[in-house]
């Protein structure tokens, strides 16, 4: 189910409600979202709840980037889902994001036993299981202390506003500002032509090899004309980046890449 930036890539109810048919098993939800950081209202989530709810429909509900919200809005999707649809309710969580703790390789699942143990058996069979390091240490950040989880959202904060607003002041340039997560998921629909680099995976290649900043072509999420920037990064890193990008821009603009597509 497509979102739109028109609507600021908000998850809504009808959509996939709509889409919904016989053979449905499961919906997905990711909120925030990557790579959009739009969120999912505790109303909507309640929408689909009651739509599906008794329809033998799971809802499979990824909260990896749950404590990475902007804005104090309301949030609580398991409450929403337990009260409706407890007995089709998959939670998953992960320590990587708000606890930078990605190298780590610890999540977990919140879901009826016989569906935990449908997990245990596939996980005994590919990693075997967490390690005990990273177990005792993610269970120290989920008991300690939440105030670095809170400085490094106020610091992400800071620099979603700032690489928000340099790579936007060329108006051709769009982008919804996130509501969670780290990443912009930036528009270049508007810089790409028949006579120069026709895709967004062109682009992005072409960006890479010219200029050596590292973003993902919307191709890889099915929204071509965008790219996805994560700014889980310094911010002179950021600001070299934005410097490069209106660079390279430039260079689009001169014709350098009239009559050719990035290689691949």
């Amino acid at each position: 189910v497509a979102t739109s930036a028109e609507h600021g890539f908000a998850i809504t109810a009808a959509p996939i409600i709509e889409a919904i048919t016989p053979r449905t098993k499961a919906i997905v939800i990711n909120s925030p979202a990557n790579p959009t950081g739009a969120l999912v209202s505790e109303a909507e989530m309640a929408a689909i709840a009651a739509a599906i709810a008794g329809r033998d429909i799971w809802v499979i509900l990824d909260l990896c980037y749950e404590k990475l919200i902007y804005d104090p809005v309301p949030h609580n999707l398991p409450r929403v889902l337990v009260e409706t649809m407890r007995d089709h309710t998959i939670l998953t969580g992960s320590a990587s994001k708000a606890y930078a703790m990605t190298g780590w390789r610890c999540g977990w699942v919140l879901a009826p036993k016989e569906v935990v143990a449908s997990c245990n058996a596939i996980q005994s069979h590919s990693t075997s299981n967490v390690c005990s390091i990273t177990q005792k240490a993610v269970v120290a950040a989920l008991n300690g202390s939440q105030q670095c989880v809170t400085a490094m959202l106020d610091e992400y904060r800071d620099r979603r506003d700032l690489i928000w607003s340099l790579m936007t002041s060329d108006p051709r340039v769009r982008c919804v500002k996130p509501a969670g997560a780290f990443y912009l998921f930036v528009d270049i629909s508007a810089l790409l032509s028949v006579d120069g680099l026709r895709t967004s995976n062109d682009f992005c290649q072409a960006l890479l090899e010219d200029k050596h900043v590292v973003v993902t072509a919307g191709e890889a999420f099915d929204a071509p004309g965008f790219f996805r920037l994560s700014y889980a990064a310094s911010v002179d890193r950021l600001e070299e980046a934005a410097r490069r990008f209106h660079a390279f821009i430039d260079a689009v603009d001169a014709g350098q890449y009239a009559g050719k597509a990035a290689s691949v």
